[in-house]
This record gives structure tokens, sequence and C-alpha cells, in this order.
């Protein structure tokens, strides 16, 4: 019987934790298991930064189909959909079966009529200390995508460990930065 995605989750992060494996190792690992336990074409996360109406999501890892959009230091800018940031922070989810019928991304319409566009998206916001710092997206290529209930949950029970997981090797590499 395989692990649980939390099990498989929580072993990467006593690896990275023991220095068995370094950060974007551990980064790669957690984004390769997520998209095998959903079976989706990609997994990405993206960190968030900037103020309010000017916020930039930046792809920090990506695995999966691989598409332009999805290299690690692409950028999204909230201005091109701010309706899906809005949402997405207020939600903390945001689930999208098809890209190119959800009025929230009209204005990106060509975006998701190229080759290996995201047909279909189930993201959750990562928070921190009340503060939303990154989204962990899962994507669907080649058509839509009807995400269950259960899926839905579990990724944002996964998401909430990922933003653990973030916020500790933040304030680890602070504390770090300040001994030296």
């Amino acid at each position: 019987m395989a692990a649980s995605i939390e099990h498989q989750l929580r072993q990467v992060g006593t690896q990275f934790a023991d220095g068995k494996i370094d950060h974007p190792t551990a980064r790669m690992r957690i984004v390769s298991a997520i998209q095998g336990h959903f079976r989706c074409s990609r997994v990405s996360y993206w960190y968030l930064y900037g103020e309010p109406g000017d916020r930039v999501l930046e792809c920090v890892v990506s695995s999966g189909v691989e598409a332009d959009t999805h290299a690690p230091g692409q950028r999204f800018l909230e201005s091109a959909a701010p309706d899906y940031i809005q949402a997405l922070i207020g939600a903390r989810m945001y689930v999208c079966e098809d890209t190119l019928t959800d009025p929230n991304f009209a204005s990106l319409r060509e975006r998701y009529l190229k080759p290996n566009a995201s047909r279909a998206l189930l993201d959750a916001a990562l928070s921190a200390n009340g503060k939303m710092i990154g989204v962990l997206c899962l994507e669907q290529v080649g058509g839509p995508r009807k995400w269950t209930r259960p899926e839905v949950m579990a990724a944002l029970r996964i998401a909430t460990g990922i933003s653990m997981f973030v916020a500790r090797f933040n304030a680890q590499s602070v504390q770090v930065a300040a001994v030296q």
C-alpha cells in the first residue's frame, strides 16, 4: 500500500530538516508527490509579494507538463486577473473547472488557448500569520476537470502544511542571517 500524501510530505520535511536534502530538492519532491497523488497534469508553487493591487505571483517550482508560463521565475501580475486573486484570498481556495469559461480569467483567454495551458485549476492559498504568502496550484491540461470535494479538502490540508513548512524555513533563514 502506498504511503499517504501527508506521510510522503512529512518524510520530505524530515529529510530536509535533517540536512539529507537541500531546499530545491525538497520543493521538487513536494510538488512531484502532490502531482502523483492528485493525478493532475501539473503542480506548481508560487510566491506572493507586493502590496494589494500591485501584487505579483512568482513561480518557485513546477512539476509535470511544462508550459512557458510555469518555469521558475515566471511572474503573474495581480492586475492580469484581480478578481481571481481577491477570490483566492477571501476563500483560501479557487476551484476552476474550465479556464475558458471562468469569468475571472476572461482577460487571459488567449493564455489558456496555448499548448500545455491549464484548462482546470485547483488553487490553495498559503498563509502565514494571517497573510497570504503564496499559492499551491494544481492544474489539468487538455480539457476541463471537475474537482471533487475530497480533492478540494485535501488540497487545503496540504496547503496548510506547506504554509507551516515555508514559514518555518523563512524563520530559520532569518535566524541564520542574523547570526552571520
